[in-house]
């Protein structure tokens, strides 16, 4: 009776099921979604920190400029993604799209390269979602990083982009909400000095400092790392839309609404805070701005650094997988695969994260 029913085609039952909701989700909405969660993540906390030392409208001029060069950037990526035969039928990730374009050698480089970054992403990823959830629990660390280890293998594993994509909607939909919130509250207590104040390194008295240049550039450039979702996503987006103008159009989208999601927060936290009290800060901008608007704001910035450290690394692990897809089976990545092959590429994508598990393990236990 049910199944009658889903198939009756009345709209409103159909929005019933998430899971037949997402099936049925528009091209461009799942490209915009797995591009913009990667995206918009955890770092964002730390960008009022990093453009202290040359003042929050300087800092928005950074974040345009930078986020219209990685907006180039990833629109190429979807364009040549979309050109790719081997990404459209599922033979091959990224490293088969380099090795297509660039050559083998340039392809193995990518590949290690890549698996060091996502490695390295996931420690951090791993720590900080630990590091918080056992700050505001009480729970001791080693068990939430087993438990965000748990989930991301039972995300990363599925050979249907389904659940990952419904929680990439609900994490995006919920951070983008919480940091809007943030920001408005902190707009309240905003003053026009705080806003207008400039220093530019190298300028009048002020000396030239590269650890200042150093943090910004670094903070930014990473705050805009989601081009590995349009890899991602790719083959699933084509196979809905092969021109590949809704894979373009979606990450180009998600990372404009990146840019302003970034230039508002920076605006909006700098000028409550101030950025003599932003410098020297190590953690977030959440410590100082709880000082200037009161400690609610911790229970905010404690879910959206939850949500978004947890949901990087569902991302960073499934680019391992597809990585360990890409290099152990010849044919689809999906469907074509023999048993053998995809118990070798589950053993190959279980393998790295399980070794990234037991170092944040180790760190914690040797309190590294």
């Amino acid at each position: 009776m049910a199944t009658l029913i889903a198939k009756s085609g009345n709209p409103i039952i159909r929005l019933v099921s998430l899971s037949g909701l997402l099936k049925n989700l528009p091209p461009f909405w799942i490209a915009f979604a797995l591009t913009l969660t990667e995206t918009v993540g955890a770092g964002t906390l730390a960008l009022p920190i990093a453009f202290a030392t040359v003042g929050p409208l300087v800092g928005v001029g950074l974040l345009v400029i930078l986020g219209l060069i990685n907006l180039i950037t990833v629109s190429y990526l979807a364009e040549v993604s979309a050109r790719s035969e081997s990404v459209r039928t599922g033979n091959g990730f990224i490293g088969k799209l380099v090795e297509d374009y660039l050559g083998t050698y340039a392809s193995y480089i990518l590949r290690l390269s890549l698996f060091a970054l996502c490695c390295t992403f996931l420690v951090a990823y791993y720590t900080g979602f630990a590091s918080v959830l056992s700050a505001a629990t009480g729970v001791p660390a080693p068990v939430w990083v087993t438990v965000v280890f748990g989930c991301c293998l039972m995300l990363t594993l599925r050979k249907s982009l389904t659940g990952t994509l419904a929680a990439a909607l609900i994490t995006g939909a919920v951070n983008i909400t919480i940091l809007l919130i943030i920001s408005a509250i902190a707009m309240n207590h905003a003053t026009v000095e705080n806003i207008l104040h400039m220093e530019i390194p190298g300028t009048g008295e002020l000396a030239f400092d590269a650890s200042h240049i150093k943090l910004v550039f670094g903070v930014v450039l990473v705050s805009y790392f989601g081009h590995l979702s349009v890899s991602n996503c790719a083959k699933t987006v084509l196979e809905r839309d092969p021109s590949g103008r809704s894979l373009k159009k979606g990450t180009v989208a998600a990372m404009l609404v990146a840019i302003v999601i970034y230039s508002v927060w920076t605006i909006s936290v700098a000028g409550a805070v101030g950025s003599e009290a932003l410098a020297g800060q190590n953690g977030t901008a959440l410590i100082p701005l709880a000082e200037k608007v009161g400690p609610g704001i911790y229970l905010y910035g404690v879910v959206f650094a939850v949500l978004g450290l947890g949901m990087s690394s569902v991302h960073f692990g499934l680019g391992i997988v597809n990585l360990a897809k890409e290099s152990f089976c010849s044919s689809d990545l999906e469907t074509n695969t023999t048993k053998s092959q995809d118990r070798l590429s589950k053993l190959a994508a279980i393998l790295p994260m399980f070794c990234v598990y037991l170092y944040v393990q180790w760190t914690y236990a040797s309190g590294t």
